[in-house]
């Protein structure tokens, strides 16, 4: 096998940040954390979607920046929740959390949204 052909078969090095946390077991936290705030933007994407409310509008609503709701959804921002609880009053709607086991299969996929009520 030539120089070129064994360099393509090497692993790449750089792993997804998935990759990352679920190798390792200590980082399998930091990935539920991430779950679950993907989750809750998820979650208020759909509901700003459904609404048809901007996100000035919704700025308005909860008495922040529209920049502020702009971190919130894009991640950059750590949502708390009262803050969520915040946002999900202003949409008229209100966030129930339910626990699942983990490692029970319960959910569809990694980044399934919570519930609405």
């Amino acid at each position: 096998m030539g120089k070129m052909a064994s360099a393509r078969l090497k692993p790449p090095r750089a792993l997804s940040v998935y990759q990352r946390k679920v190798v390792k077991p200590e980082r399998h936290r930091d990935l539920e954390q991430e779950i679950l705030l993907v989750s809750a933007t998820e979650l208020i994407c759909q509901l700003i979607e459904q609404d048809g409310v901007s996100r000035a509008e919704l700025a308005r609503r909860i008495g922040k920046s529209k920049a502020f709701v702009t971190q919130l959804l894009s991640g950059s921002r750590n949502i708390t929740l009262r803050t969520l609880a915040d946002v999900a009053w202003a949409l008229g709607a209100r966030v129930e959390l339910s626990p699942s086991r983990l490692g029970q299969g319960n959910r569809q996929t990694p980044f399934a949204p919570m519930s609405l009520r």
